[in-house]
Parts: structure tokens; C-alpha cells; sequence
């Protein structure tokens, strides 16, 4: 059985300058995060702002 993600729902982190979701492997719910520098490819990340990061995460 594979990692699901049946929750759309993810946020932004300012403090961590992260995009956090969540996934479940059966019952287990596992909580990941990607780091805005993977996120903002066309965007320096240091100018890069949330909903920026967030419209890259959600385009991934």
C-alpha cells in the first residue's frame, strides 16, 4: 500500500519558509513539508511570497 494524500488542504509556514501537507500510509498519518527553495524555481526564493509558493506547490 502507497501514501495517499486524500486531504488537498496544505499552508505555508513563514517561520520555516515551507509549504506543510499531510498523507496517510494506511492509518498512520505522516506530515511532510517541501522547503520554499525547491518551490520557487522561477522565483528567487528570497522574494518568493506565500501565495507565490503556494501556486508552485499546487502546480506540482
Amino acid at each position: 500500500m502507497g501514501i495517499s494524500f486524500p486531504n488537498a488542504s496544505r499552508s505555508f509556514d513563514p517561520k520555516n519558509r515551507c509549504v506543510r501537507f499531510t498523507g496517510y500510509d494506511g492509518m498512520f498519518e505522516i506530515k511532510f513539508f517541501v522547503a520554499s527553495e525547491v518551490l520557487s524555481s522561477e522565483t528567487p526564493h528570497r522574494t518568493a511570497n506565500e501565495a507565490d509558493l503556494l501556486a508552485s506547490f499546487d502546480a506540482l
